[in-house]
C-alpha cells in the first residue's frame, strides 16, 4: 500500500492548534487505538460482508482502515496487518474533539490517511528507539499533564452541566432582577452629516443638540417616537433609519453609558439627551416585563455551569501557592506579562494547571 503525504486540511488540524494540540492528538490516537488496533490478522479468513448503501450503514464491528505490513509483532509475509474498526475510528474523533470538524466525507478520508501516516511513523520511530529518547519522554510527561488536566475539567463539566430543576428554580427566584427586560424605542441623531464638508460639521453638531433637546421634550410628552425620528432626520438632511424599536432588552445588553438610566425609567418615559459614539440618542420604555422561568431556563443551566465550575477550581487552585522568578519571567522594565500575571492568578482561563512549585531558589526576587 502506498503511503499518501499528509493532506493540507489534515495537516491544518494540528497547527492550528498548535504543538500541544498536535501532542494531544498523537497521544490521543494512541491511546483510542492502542493494542487493539496492532495486531496480527486472524488464521482464518474473515467473513465477506455484503454491499452496503452508504457510510452510516457500516457497522460499528466493520473495519474502515486495514493497513497491511503494520503490527507489533509481525509474522510470516502477508499475515501482519493493522485494523481500525468503525467504532474505533468514530471514538478516536470524539476523544480528540474533532467530530464537529470532520463533517464530510473527503474530510474524514483525509483524517483516515493522515491517521495510517501517523501510525507508520510512530511505529519506525519505535523500531530506532525514538521513544526511548529523553527528549521524547519530557514530550510525553508534557502532554500527559495537559490531557489529565483537560480530562479533569471536561468532567467537571459534565458534573455542573446539567443542574436540578430545584438548582434553576431557584437561582430564577433569587437573581429576578436580572430576567426583567425592557422594550425600548430609540431616537438616534448623529454627531456627523456626511454629505456635509468638513469645514461644516461643527455648525452640524450644534445644530443636531438643539433638534435633540427639542425631539426629547416631545417624546417625553407622549409623540410618536419613530415618526419624531423621520422627522429630526429629514430637518437635518439624514436618512432615517429603518426603525426605532430596539426589541426586548435585558441588563448587560444595553451600552454601559445609559444603561442604568434606561432601567431607572417607567413606562412611558424617556431618557435624558445621552451623548454617545455615535451621536445624540433618546431612549423611551415602551413596557418593563420579567423573563419566564421556561424562557430563561437556558441562559440559567450555562449560568449555573460557568459559576459551579469557577468555583471547583478557585477552591481547588487555593490549596497551591506559586512562586515565580521575577529576574527569569520579568519583561524589560521589571513588568511581567499580563498572560503571566492571569496565569499565576486564575490558571484555568489559560488551560493551564499549577501543580505544587519546588521552594523558589536563592536570588529569586518576590
Amino acid at each position: 500500500m502506498m503511503l499518501l503525504p499528509p493532506t493540507k486540511t489534515f495537516l491544518s488540524i494540528f497547527f492550528r492548534e498548535g504543538v500541544f494540540r498536535m501532542l494531544r492528538l498523537v497521544f490521543t490516537c494512541v491511546l483510542a487505538c492502542g493494542s487493539a488496533l496492532s495486531q496480527t490478522a486472524p488464521s482464518t479468513p474473515p467473513v465477506p460482508v455484503p454491499p452496503i448503501a452508504g457510510p452510516e450503514q457500516v457497522p460499528p464491528s466493520a473495519t474502515v482502515i486495514e493497513v497491511q505490513g503494520l503490527c507489533s509483532q509481525p509474522k510470516a509475509a502477508g499475515e501482519c496487518k493493522t485494523v481500525v474498526t468503525r467504532r474505533q475510528f468514530e471514538t478516536m474523533l470524539e476523544g480528540i474533539g474533532l467530530t464537529t470538524e470532520v463533517n464530510s466525507q473527503a474530510a474524514k478520508r483525509n483524517l483516515a490517511e493522515g491517521y495510517v501516516q501517523l501510525l507508520v511513523l510512530a511505529d519506525a520511530g519505535e523500531q530506532v528507539g525514538i521513544d526511548k529518547d529523553q527528549h521524547f519522554q519530557e514530550l510525553m510527561e508534557i502532554v500527559r499533564v495537559r490531557t489529565l488536566a483537560e480530562a479533569y475539567r471536561h468532567s467537571l463539566d459534565a458534573k455542573y452541566g446539567n443542574p436540578s430543576d430545584a438548582e434553576i428554580a431557584a437561582y430564577y427566584n433569587q437573581h429576578q432582577e436580572e430576567f426583567e427586560q425592557l422594550r425600548i424605542d430609540r431616537i438616534s441623531i448623529p454627531f456627523v452629516n456626511h454629505k456635509l464638508p468638513p469645514s461644516a460639521q461643527a455648525a452640524f453638531a450644534k445644530k443636531a443638540r438643539a433638534a435633540a433637546d427639542k425631539i426629547r421634550e416631545r417624546a417625553a410628552a407622549g409623540e410618536d417616537m419613530h415618526q419624531l425620528q423621520v422627522e429630526v432626520a429629514a430637518s437635518l438632511g439624514l436618512t432615517t433609519p429603518a426603525t426605532t424599536d430596539l426589541g426586548a432588552r435585558k441588563k448587560g445588553t444595553l451600552p454601559p453609558a445609559v444603561e442604568q438610566d434606561i432601567f431607572n425609567l417607567k413606562p412611558g418615559q424617556v431618557t435624558k439627551v445621552e451623548e454617545e459614539q455615535t451621536g445624540f440618542n433618546i431612549y423611551k420604555v415602551r413596557s418593563r416585563d420579567t423573563v419566564p422561568l421556561e424562557a430563561a431556563k437556558n441562559d440559567i443551566v450555562r449560568e449555573l455551569h460557568r459559576k459551579n465550575l469557577a468555583a471547583a477550581i478557585k477552591q481547588i487552585m487555593a490549596n497551591v501557592h506559586t512562586t515565580l522568578n521575577q529576574q527569569f519571567f520579568a519583561l524589560p522594565g521589571g513588568k511581567m506579562p499580563a498572560w503571566m500575571k492571569t496565569a499565576i492568578n486564575n490558571p484555568a482561563t489559560l488551560g493551564l494547571s499549577s501543580p505544587n512549585p519546588a521552594p523558589a531558589k536563592s536570588g529569586a526576587q518576590k
